[in-house]
């Protein structure tokens, strides 16, 4: 607990110089006491190369901060990957949506487009940046004084999508995971949850087959993904080579973060309490157990021809970009003109 303290504490120094400097120093520079680097943490070589994902655990040619926050749309795969890293790292508890701290930064990013009335409360950007820093700090070091011995924090919520840019500004070496996943099987997911609400008896947008509200909450979770510059820093994680090869899906994190994820034992993956997970009829029977391509395609089986075409549709900027194929089918073409009397 104590390393992680001071992790964030090198974290609020870091973020003050950087606001406050002419110029920015590279994150990489920012250096722990005694070369110990978990919130902040420098980009440093390892002896040797990275092991065979097959073998228990990886050694990989950087480190970035042991803070990772994972995002993407909803039923994108996020609860999936937050509980393998929180598995595959050394003490790092299993915990429910960090809707606290991303309400935080959604609140920052509110206050900064909304600066002529900001402004009124803070002199400048850098001001507020720090309160918000300080208040993220705050609410870390009463998660972490929760559970005793802490080294890693895998922070989980879909909305963390939506701030990515912000969370960049404000934990500069945090590592941003976010989830990809087919839009068709993401509205095939929300069209089961409307199966079990109908055996509930609710009424909701998933129980009427809303597809058009379903894709414009797929599509506005990745509209951030656009902005110029924010892809450099992100680790893009696509649900399909996740449950395909979860060794080897995982294996690329580690590379590319310095992660030291310990690979062993994913398919009998410890979980968080399901009542502390989601809603009751948002918990799908693939939930407590390991990885399975089970669901990949799955909305071949749960949407009509016609709504995989208005999901093509709606969501073609996502298929082309994350490179899905299409499945529609288009109806022939039925003969127009005249029709000759007999």
């Amino acid at each position: 607990m104590q390393v992680l303290r001071i992790g964030i504490r090198i974290l609020k120094d870091a973020i003050t110089a950087q606001l406050s400097a002419p110029r920015l120093m590279p994150a990489e520079t920012v250096v722990g006491p005694e070369g110990k680097f978990n919130l902040v943490s420098v980009a440093q070589s390892v002896q040797g190369p990275a092991q065979d994902p097959r073998s228990s655990s990886v050694c990989v040619k950087a480190r970035r901060g042991n803070l990772i926050l994972v995002s993407g749309a909803q039923r994108s795969g996020t609860t999936l990957v937050q509980t393998l890293l929180a598995n595959a790292l050394e003490n790092a508890p299993l915990l429910p949506e960090s809707h606290i701290l991303c309400d935080l930064v959604l609140a920052y990013k509110r206050a900064k487009h909304e600066w002529a009335k900001t402004s009124k409360f803070y002199r400048s950007e850098a001001e507020l940046a720090r309160f918000f820093q300080s208040a993220a700090e705050a609410h870390l070091d009463d998660v972490i004084a929760c559970y005793g011995k802490v080294e890693n924090l895998v922070l989980k919520d879909p909305n963390f999508a939506k701030v990515l840019s912000e969370i960049g500004e404000l934990f500069p070496v945090t590592t941003r995971i976010v989830c990809i996943r087919d839009p068709r099987d993401i509205v095939a997911s929300f069209l089961k949850i409307g199966l079990r609400q109908v055996e509930l008896e609710m009424e909701t947008r998933y129980t009427r087959r809303d597809i058009g509200f379903i894709c414009k909450k797929i599509t506005a979770s990745y509209e951030p993904l656009s902005a110029a510059g924010i892809l450099s820093d992100l680790i893009l994680l696509h649900y399909e080579d996740l449950v395909g090869d979860p060794k080897g899906a995982l294996y690329r994190v580690a590379c590319e973060t310095g992660l030291p994820l310990k690979l062993d034992g994913l398919e009998h993956a410890a979980w968080l309490d399901e009542k502390c997970r989601h809603q009751e009829t948002w918990i799908t029977e693939l939930e407590g157990r390991g990885p399975t391509p089970q669901s990949v395609g799955s909305f071949r089986h749960y949407l009509t021809n016609k709504e995989i075409g208005k999901v093509e549709n709606l969501c073609r900027e996502l298929m082309d970009r994350f490179d899905y194929e299409p499945a529609y089918v288009p109806s022939p073409e039925v003969p127009s003109g005249p029709t000759t009397a007999l």
